[in-house]
């Protein structure tokens, strides 16, 4: 007798019980695990972290099994409950029991919404991710309309849209009292360095974490905005002019709550990729412009920009003191070589000018450690002249004293 072939629909069970029972029994960290480009039949897997949202959890899931894409069996439902002392898995049973693709995970400790995210990430199955926060609502065709554009621009790693704001809990996109609204702006790795204003829907490929590792789970409310910035040194983002999706303007927020963590983030993220993305005097220049114009008209919807500003302004002050130091000396240099010839003619002038001229664009690029380097290698060329030595070492006591 032969045996009965099983169902796509069995088999598809049995493929997410797997994977689920690996994540809950073998979790790693993020950096441990190696993604793999597998084929799936998921296109959006969307990740609900969650932690005493028991009155937001049931609209929630609601919200999520009606999007046009879950219709079509390419969406699965992620929730990630950490360590919630309320009782939203029996919603979520509730739920998976009435429709397919929605998973569990639950963790007994509560962790930072980076590391539920992650977990999430890594027993997804669909090609895109996005976070589908317990108070925020979609328009229907929301994750079909994001991960359109992924598919049909391969250059293109991440996508984000405008969302309309309202102030009244489990309001629907539909039927909604609106009270302000999140127009996002055009990409630009430049303004992404000063504020984050990709919002709180987007959606982005999961190959990205291959190369780019996971959120970092220290953070409390910025790791999003950090995990952008790291993948900006390689990724495109593409903005949806289009209202995607209802935000909930809560005081109980992360970065309502916890304000002046959420400010020492803004300092920790704008001290190592400003001097990454933002590393020339005329970058500087026009970063510090637009924070002026946000400060007049601000777009950045609050979110604190004062670090930003001041990293600027020191990293001005230094490109510019250390450009007046080092023209000066080079006209001095330029002005002695005669004189420097005629006390020792074994001295390389043009090799000291050499690397001068290195280090002024190393400076270009905020590169203190090279800067520093070649002005060293000046000063060894210039030994054995008295002058030409002191004016290199003028330049080096600039450069260590930025």
């Amino acid at each position: 007798m032969s045996k009965k072939k099983k169902s796509f629909t069995e088999m598809k069970k049995e493929a997410i019980l797997k994977k689920q029972e690996i994540v809950l029994s073998e979790f790693k960290a993020p950096e441990a695990i190696q993604l793999t480009d597998e084929k799936s039949e998921f296109k959006v897997s969307a990740i609900v972290s969650t932690y005493n949202s028991e009155r937001f959890i049931r609209d929630c899931l609601e919200d999520l099994v009606k999007q046009t894409l879950y219709e079509k069996g390419e969406l699965e439902i992620i929730v990630i409950d950490s360590g919630s002392q309320e009782n939203e898995s029996a919603i979520v049973n509730e739920y998976q029991q009435k429709y397919n693709s929605i998973r569990y995970i639950r963790t007994t400790e509560r962790e930072t919404v980076y590391a539920a995210w992650n977990r999430g990430i890594q027993a997804a199955l669909g090609l895109y991710i996005t976070n589908a926060n317990t108070d925020d609502r979609h328009r229907e065709d929301s994750f079909e309309k994001m991960s359109s554009v992924l598919d049909n621009n391969s250059d293109v790693g991440l996508v984000y849209a405008d969302s309309i704001i309202t102030a009244t809990e489990n309001q629907t996109f539909e039927r909604h009292t609106e009270v302000g609204v999140l127009r996002r702006v055009d990409y630009s790795r430049e303004l992404l360095t000063l504020f984050c204003f990709i919002g709180p829907q987007p959606m982005w490929r999961k190959s990205l974490h291959d190369r780019y590792g996971y959120f970092d789970e220290t953070f409390t409310s910025s790791g999003d905005w950090e995990f952008w910035l790291r993948i900006a040194q390689g990724t495109k983002m593409l903005y949806i002019p289009e209202f995607l999706g209802l935000y909930l303007h809560s005081t109980q927020s992360v970065e309502h709550r916890n304000s002046e963590k959420s400010t020492r983030e803004t300092y920790q993220i704008s001290q190592e990729y400003i001097p990454k993305y933002l590393s020339t005097l005329e970058n500087i220049e026009a970063a510090l412009a637009t924070i002026h114009q946000m400060e007049n008209n601000p777009l950045h919807d609050g979110f604190p920009i004062a670090p930003a500003k001041n990293i600027l302004v020191q990293l001005r002050d230094n490109q510019k003191e250390f450009l007046q130091r080092l023209q000066m000396n080079k006209e001095a240099i330029l002005k002695a070589q005669k004189r420097v010839l005629l006390e020792n003619p074994f001295v390389r002038v043009d090799k000291v000018m050499d690397y001068i001229n290195q280090a002024d664009g190393h400076m270009a690029n905020n590169d203190l450690a090279s800067a520093r380097k070649a002005i060293k290698e000046a000063l060894r060329h210039a030994a054995g002249n008295t002058q030409l030595s002191g004016m290199v070492a003028n330049i080096l006591a600039t450069l260590e004293s930025l």
